[in-house]
């Protein structure tokens, strides 16, 4: 993937903001090509140990980009805060572009020449609610990082893997031990991630999107619009996901808010790698016990992959990306037609439908009809012969033959009578 320059995007905020971690994306603007990073609201007034992390992301950010982007509330005029914001940009010594946004709120322009005191002349305008502004404001950025366009290169799809999981069990520390460092603030106090944090990363010529998401709570403890935002969020990140990394406490066991996790992982149809972290090869309970413990108590999720991990050691984190890149290659896998129908006939002798009074069901032949998950649609001679418990008999068999470890498939029947079949 070819970037060329990181902008880094500075907000004043004397809120406790929302954004607390930085978040990156890739622009790609009529042949350009950088990469934008999203960090948390400039607050500097607590001393509070949880806001030098903050400020420690905000720092490092800084000092990797080529550009900052100072953005501003033109709808409200200058405050001391701005002014305090600037000092400390300047002494990056980084190149600096003024962005007045909320530009289409009413007293915006009569506000805008207050800006020029802090010295970095004319602000680019925007409503970022809106859009306006945002292709002068590009095309700004182009300018100043003197940007040459890129060729368009035909790019793998990255891979996209929501980590889920509780509060507390280690999701952002298990990020950043992939990542190699602390790219997403690590704290003990509980919903510390509050967005879906989306970070880019190569590994062995794949690429991968991984997504940090807050903690998947139960309605009942939605308190505030932040957590319930958050939590609509997590499930936006599961529903645009191809893989769930489903995070799970070794010290703790299993709990309900893991069995929700679970259901929504396959309520979301995604391919799935299940994690116990905080894991202690000391500890009493064997990984036969964690494997039996999933079997029964989140059997949605049995042909899953199991890692065992302790994220702030870094063990066992460097099997992770290999398990999602297995079950990413089942979860998109295509069966040839020929081969279904070889491989359903033989399960059908092994094991024949059971009898439903005097009638049997037939299934003639199947087909599959998608992936992402894989979807496979069967011709049978009618419905009221089917029960659970063969469905479950071919679907199993076909995880096991087909090799669909790790992956969701979905079997539909369609009546069709036999002498209908060519």
């Amino acid at each position: 993937m070819c970037v060329v320059g990181k902008v880094c995007i500075i907000v004043v905020d004397d809120y406790d903001g929302l954004t607390r971690d930085r978040i990156s994306g890739i622009c790609n603007f009529e042949g350009y090509r950088f990469e934008v990073i999203d960090m948390a609201g400039w607050n500097l007034e607590t001393d509070k140990d949880f806001n030098q992390k903050v400020r420690d992301q905000i720092k490092k950010a800084i000092e990797d980009a080529d550009l900052l982007l100072f953005v501003v509330d033109v709808s409200e005029g200058v405050n001391p805060l701005d002014y305090k914001v600037r000092d400390d940009i300047i002494s990056y010594d980084k190149k600096i572009l003024l962005v007045g946004n909320k530009a289409d709120r009413k007293n915006a322009e009569d506000n805008v020449w207050e800006f020029y005191n802090l010295g970095f002349g004319d602000p680019i305008l925007i409503s970022s609610a809106h859009g306006t502004g945002i292709p002068l404001l590009v095309n700004k950025i182009v300018d100043i990082l003197e940007l040459k366009e890129t060729e368009e290169i035909e790019e793998k799809k990255p891979i996209k893997i929501a980590i889920l999981g509780k509060p507390n069990v280690g999701k952002s520390t298990i990020l950043n031990a992939i990542l190699g460092e602390e790219r997403v603030i690590v704290d003990d106090t509980p919903g510390t991630t509050l967005d879906a944090i989306d970070v880019m990363i190569e590994h062995k010529k794949d690429r991968f999107i991984l997504v940090d998401t807050a903690g998947i709570r139960r309605k009942a403890s939605i308190k505030t619009d932040v957590e319930f935002y958050s939590v609509k969020r997590t499930e936006d990140a599961l529903s645009r996901a191809d893989v769930a990394l489903f995070v799970m406490d070794a010290e703790r066991g299993l709990s309900t808010p893991d069995k929700k996790v679970a259901y929504a992982i396959e309520e979301f149809k995604k391919a799935r790698v299940l994690v116990f972290n905080k894991w202690d090869k000391r500890s009493e309970k064997s990984k036969k016990y964690y494997e039996r413990l999933v079997e029964y108590e989140l059997p949605l999720l049995k042909n899953a992959p199991i890692l065992y991990t302790n994220a702030v050691e870094g063990k066992g984190v460097d099997k992770i990306l290999e398990e999602v890149k297995r079950v990413y290659e089942n979860y998109k896998k295509t069966i040839k037609t020929s081969e279904l129908n070889r491989v359903l006939q033989e399960l059908l002798s092994f094991y024949p439908p059971p009898l439903v009074g005097t009638k049997r069901l037939k299934i003639y032949y199947g087909t599959q009809t998608g992936n992402m998950p894989p979807r496979f649609l069967f011709f049978i001679n009618s419905k009221d012969y089917i029960k659970a418990n063969y469905i479950s008999y071919l679907r199993n068999n076909l995880i096991r033959i087909f090799d669909f470890y790790g992956t969701p498939i979905i079997l539909s029947f369609k009546e069709r009578p036999r002498r209908h079949i060519r």
